[in-house]
């Protein structure tokens, strides 16, 4: 049993370890985090961040997916469409509590996948528009 235990620990180390790093990829791009591990009673929401477009803001919920090795699959096939629709309601419950009396933004879903390698460097690969409301 402790096996087990360890092994969630190492995965959502491994997971807070892809958010940081996707976090800081799109802060280099110019991107404005707006919030990280958001809750609520649908789920969870890894980033959201404010995309610069123009003078129109695109609000872009993140979900970030992090992989050592490829054994479980590509990180972008762990979000499935249950997943998907978890985000989707997690966007609007967000959407709910904080759009205030500004215009509904344009918002967008996107997959950050995040493959680790062994000598510590990864590659993250960011899908735009990943999947729709």
């Amino acid at each position: 049993m402790s096996g087990q235990a360890g092994s969630k620990g190492h995965r959502k180390q491994l997971g807070a370890t892809g958010e940081a790093m996707v976090a800081r990829y799109l802060e280099r791009l110019g991107w404005r985090i707006v919030a990280r591990n958001y809750r609520c009673a649908a789920g969870e929401v890894d980033l959201i961040a404010e995309e610069p477009a123009g003078e129109e803001r695109t609000l872009v919920f993140v979900e970030v997916k992090t992989r050592r090795t490829r054994s479980c699959g590509a990180p972008v096939e762990a979000v499935t469409g249950t997943k998907q629709s978890r985000l989707i309601q997690v966007a609007q419950h967000y959407l709910a509590c904080y759009a205030g009396s500004d215009p509904e933004p344009r918002c967008r879903f996107d997959v950050a996948a995040v493959q680790m390698h062994p000598d510590g460097t990864a590659r993250i690969t960011l899908i735009r528009g990943a999947f729709s409301a």
